[in-house]
């Protein structure tokens, strides 16, 4: 056999991981952020121009992240706690943050330690000035949010 005792470890390592992360309760470190150099750069992304995300500063104020919170998934999330309390009806479920979006999960069960918090604080608006950090404006058609089952 031609295979390193190393390298079963390490494929049954990665066959978890990918197990642990496909089944994620929450998921919102499951939609990247888009890292760019430019306020401009940003604002012209179809993150930004497609998705609705806000361009935010970075926390060492170097670089522009696009945040997207998407609704429209198995486990919907929000951009903030107050939009996420509108759209989680369910008495069953709560409002938790984890990463920049805050999503409407089932309570029971729910272990919440594994859960970090990163709301953006600053953002920039269509002429690149920081401003503090507001969830995005709604968008045509956002009424429609569902809070899953």
């Amino acid at each position: 056999m031609f295979l390193s005792y190393a390298v079963v470890p390490v494929f049954v390592f990665t066959i978890l991981l990918n197990f642990f992360c496909l089944y994620s309760p929450i998921g919102s470190q499951e939609t990247p952020d888009l890292n760019f150099t430019t306020c401009e750069a940003c604002l012209n992304s179809t993150c930004h121009t497609d998705t609705n995300g806000t361009c935010t500063l970075s926390q060492d104020n170097s670089t522009f992240v696009c945040v997207s919170c998407p609704s429209d998934g198995e486990v919907p999330q929000f951009p903030s706690e107050e939009s996420c309390q509108q759209g989680c009806q369910d008495q069953t479920k709560e409002c938790v943050c984890d990463g920049p979006c805050y999503s409407c999960v089932v309570s029971a069960g729910l272990d919440k330690s594994a859960l970090v918090c990163d709301v953006p604080t600053l953002m920039v608006d269509t002429t690149c000035a920081v401003l503090p950090y507001g969830p995005p404006s709604a968008s045509p058609g956002s009424d429609n949010v569902t809070t899953g089952s």
